[in-house]
């Protein structure tokens, strides 16, 4: 059994790549314009890896890894807000970073479209809630 350095889990070179994107930054004295950036550096510099592991007093890392079939999905309805971040009237106020990795399926014979994996994230809110009926075609979502 393989051990991650400075994380508590079996070697998982996904996880790995994930971790190394999401806290990858761009350098203080990087002066090209925002639009130029990912073609020059990509989404920056891997921080080192105590600050990726160990964050701020003011931040969480939520990592979920879950194996998804084609079709399936993972939700939460409840996200973990902090308290200290929501107001008395149920508002939110902070700053969320989202990165999702996966391991598509390469299949260079084919050639333009070696790569047909497909993935969308979508995070956001619900004004009003209503309970639906799952057993319907097209319908995931019970709320």
């Amino acid at each position: 059994m393989i051990r991650a350095f400075r994380i508590n889990e079996n070697f998982d070179p996904t996880l790995l790549k994930a971790l190394s994107i999401h806290s990858a930054k761009y350098p203080t004295d990087f002066t090209v314009p925002i639009n130029e950036r990912i073609n020059q550096m990509g989404f920056g510099i891997p921080t080192a890896a105590d600050e990726i592991i160990f964050n701020d007093s003011h931040e969480i890392t939520l990592i979920l890894q879950e194996n998804l079939e084609k079709g399936e999905f993972i939700e939460i309805l409840e996200f973990p807000f902090p308290e200290s971040l929501v107001d008395d009237n149920d508002l939110f106020y902070g700053e969320i970073e989202i990165t999702l990795i996966s391991q598509p399926i390469l299949i260079k014979k084919q050639g333009a479209e070696y790569c047909q994996s497909n993935l969308d994230v979508k995070f956001g809110t619900y004004e009003k809630t209503k309970t639906r009926d799952t057993n319907k075609p097209n319908i995931s979502n019970e709320y």
